[in-house]
């Protein structure tokens, strides 16, 4: 088979592994896949010898003039180029195939690009290592931690309970569960499930949820059990080791506001501004959705043509089974939530703890 005739499904890859590393909306997935398509058709038809990643700025000048303004607006012709911009970049940091949208947009074209398609930022694994290792409080490395190996939203890490998690360590059990200060009682779910954690998908702002007000809501489709692997067992117990007794709370929070006159559940907003401040410390502004997408690209599975040719760095390549992924995040169907639950320890935590991304802590 010829490089001509293999060279769409190569393509194809990169376009998918894009998506999949830069987890965008689906409406953002959705018209960078167009984009890609209408260019490629345009090649195919008048530049037959001449692939998606060998364009120049030149191809991009001229298609844009010669079909897509024949075809749309200007400001829809900016949205398809705001969207193929990333991609092209995306690709240029690795060498993989030049960039040629600003210089078709500073030399050829009247066109303002738009934001539409703008970026995370670039983190690779060491430079996550590198936000832990700036972190010294232990409650703040425990909720980033938490972040990092859960994919779970700001609020639904903000809404656990002491009774929403269960670690296999004698000090805990002893202080926690058999303690009268704390007497907590795990929930049902996880009291046979060592190392584990609960995230219900039952909580709402507003609503009394373990003799507690919430103010902020889990967005969660379904309730999930996630494995504790030892380096978020190991921040979790050094966090428990100073958290301040809490025995007059109703619903006693696992994370609680720093700084408080009496002990009061951490926030959504608060712990979305504690994440800005820590991480801009380390050179990144990040917000806790930041994490939710960096742990599900992370651990999504890689095409084979681009796992070969990708940098260490840019990617952990051991994944987590799409099905898994949508479980843990809290976003599975009810056949998989149900296969789950039922073989949680077969199916879900050998895999998750084998191949969850790991961290010097």
């Amino acid at each position: 088979m010829s490089v001509e005739d293999t060279l769409p499904d190569e393509i194809e890859d990169y376009v998918e592994f894009y998506l999949k590393y830069r987890d965008l909306t689906p409406n953002s997935e959705r018209k960078t896949r167009r984009a890609v398509r209408y260019l490629r058709e345009y090649l195919e038809e008048h530049h037959p010898d001449t692939n998606v990643n060998e364009v120049s700025s030149l191809h991009i000048a001229e298609w844009v003039s010669n079909d897509l303004r024949e075809k749309m607006t200007d400001d829809s012709v900016n949205t398809y180029l705001s969207f193929l911009n990333p991609f092209y970049d995306f690709y240029a940091r690795k060498g993989r195939m030049g960039n040629p949208i600003p210089d078709a947009k500073e030399h050829h074209l009247n066109l303002n690009l738009s934001n539409s398609g703008k970026e995370r930022p670039e983190v690779s694994l060491s430079l996550m290592q590198s936000i832990l290792d700036s972190v010294d409080q232990p409650l703040a490395k425990a909720e980033l931690m938490m972040l990092l190996k859960t994919g779970a939203r700001a609020s639904e890490i903000c809404n656990l309970d002491l009774r929403d998690i269960n670690l296999d360590h004698e000090g805990y059990r002893r202080t926690y569960l058999e303690d009268d200060n704390h007497n907590v009682t795990l929930r049902a779910q996880i009291q046979s499930r060592p190392d584990s954690i609960y995230f219900a998908s039952d909580i709402t702002e507003g609503n009394v949820v373990n003799g507690e007000e919430r103010k902020d809501s889990n967005k969660r489709v379904n309730s999930s059990i996630v494995p504790i692997d030892n380096d978020l067992k190991r921040v979790l117990l050094r966090w428990l080791a100073c958290r301040q007794d809490t025995p007059e709370h109703p619903a006693q929070p696992l994370f609680l506001k720093r700084h408080s006159i009496k002990p009061e559940r951490m926030t959504r907003n608060a712990l979305k501004d504690q994440v800005a401040r820590l991480t801009e410390n380390a050179g990144q502004r990040l917000t806790p959705h930041f994490f939710r997408s960096y742990f599900t690209t992370m651990h999504r599975e890689v095409p084979e043509s681009v796992a070969d040719t990708a940098s260490k760095e840019d990617m952990h390549l051991p994944s987590i089974p799409k099905p898994q992924l949508h479980y843990i995040r809290g976003d599975a169907e009810e056949d998989i939530v149900d296969r789950y639950t039922q073989n949680w320890s077969l199916l879900l935590e050998a895999t998750y703890r084998q191949n969850v991304y790991k961290f010097d802590v």
